[in-house]
């Protein structure tokens, strides 16, 4: 993807009015619209047409916008009232939640907290609150898929961050005690990510959610994890930028330094920068430009958003792209070692391990991921190898 993308110049449109993008008659719009669904787009590719002159685009493009911001508003203002009966039964049993993500980006980053499609809610929660608040959200109808006993579930909690519930007719729920898996060596300083939480008012209601600016770090976060494969992480992050120009970026940049995720960070910063034309602090874009690794990774990004093929694996695993992303050798070292040790939840369900044998299970791992799993790889290639007979 490049700048003049018609698909970026007009998602960016929606957020900066200072340069109407130069709209090509040929245009091929199906595949424009084809490209926003699947990027996450599509809400703020619509709005935006509908803020150009009559004409521009062609009228049935128009009306299509219409219709599918009006449906998006309605899926959005459920979603939303289904976060408002999350929080409210939190609170019932006295467990502090902050919405992260979904709405409340959605309102700092867009100006709307219907306009991002979200598949699920996302609630922060104190670590020692995980298991009160998935008890919580069962009066609500909301079941874990499956489970584990306390101590494994507990190890679980710490390893992957979160976990999901799921309620008929409802929209997941995932409540996070971190914003990244254990693996990856992420350790935010979480008490001051609680210490700074702000109100926000979505859909007429005063909520409490992350800072401004940790909203950024978090959005930056989430989308390095997931290696940007969705053009909306980095329309977030680029919006989140153009519409705060008061962001505290000094403050910013000593917590990701201190944390040893500036490479996390600014890769994102980046790729608003690069695809959006978002203006950032010149000190900023000078530690950009002055970090090979990370300019590689950025043009590796971008190359991966115009790939459709171009999925990530799974955070789990050993990855180039994970340990060129942190900045400092004892992060890198800490990912390898967790990613290669760290039990997961099919290796806690696979074996009831009595507590004062627990740190057994990091053997069950290791045999099974490094021993069992490639044999057995290998015996289904020579399987299937073999010669027919009879």
């Amino acid at each position: 993807m490049t700048p003049a993308d018609p698909l970026l110049c007009l998602v960016r449109h929606d957020w900066d009015r200072s340069s109407p993008p130069a709209i090509d008659r040929e245009i091929d719009w199906t595949e424009v619209v084809r490209r926003a669904l699947r990027h996450g787009v599509a809400g703020l590719l619509c709005r935006s047409i509908g803020t150009l002159p009559r004409g521009v685009v062609p009228q049935d493009i128009v009306d299509a916008s219409g219709a599918y911001l009006e449906t998006a508003d309605a899926q959005g203002a459920a979603l939303v009232a289904q976060l408002m009966d999350v929080l409210d039964v939190l609170a019932e049993d006295d467990i502090a939640g902050l919405p992260f993500k979904g709405a409340t980006l959605a309102a700092f980053a867009h100006g709307s907290a219907t306009i991002r499609p979200s598949r699920d809610i996302d609630i922060l929660v104190h670590k020692q609150d995980m298991g009160r608040a998935i008890a919580a959200l069962g009066r609500l109808g909301y079941r874990l898929g499956e489970s584990l006993p306390p101590k494994a579930m507990a190890a679980c909690y710490e390893s992957y961050g979160q976990d999901i519930v799921f309620a008929d007719g409802r929209a997941p729920v995932e409540p996070h005690c971190a914003f990244t898996p254990s693996t990856l060596a992420v350790d935010l300083d979480l008490d001051g990510i609680w210490q700074r939480a702000r109100p926000l008012t979505v859909a007429g209601r005063v909520v409490q959610t992350l800072s401004l600016e940790d909203t950024l770090l978090v959005a930056c976060l989430h989308g390095s994890k997931e290696r940007w494969w969705r053009l909306l992480w980095v329309a977030d992050v680029a919006a989140l930028i153009h519409r705060h120009p008061a962001l505290d970026w000094t403050a910013l940049m000593a917590r990701v330094q201190a944390a040893g995720v500036q490479r996390l960070f600014l890769l994102g910063v980046a790729l608003a920068r690069d695809l959006f034309h978002c203006t950032i602090p010149e000190a900023v874009s000078h530690s950009i430009d002055n970090d090979e690794c990370l300019l590689r990774l950025g043009q590796q990004t971008k190359r991966d958003l115009s790939d459709e093929e171009a999925l990530p694996g799974p955070p789990n695993r050993l990855s180039r792209y994970y340990w060129q992303s942190r900045e400092r050798p004892r992060d890198r070292l800490r990912y390898v070692w967790r990613t290669l040790t760290t039990p997961r939840f099919h290796h806690y369900a696979m074996i009831r391990l009595p507590d004062a044998l627990f740190a057994g299970y990091i053997l069950v791992k290791v045999v099974h991921d490094y021993v069992l799993l490639p044999l057995w790889w290998l015996g289904r290639g020579r399987w299937r190898r073999r010669p027919a007979t009879g």
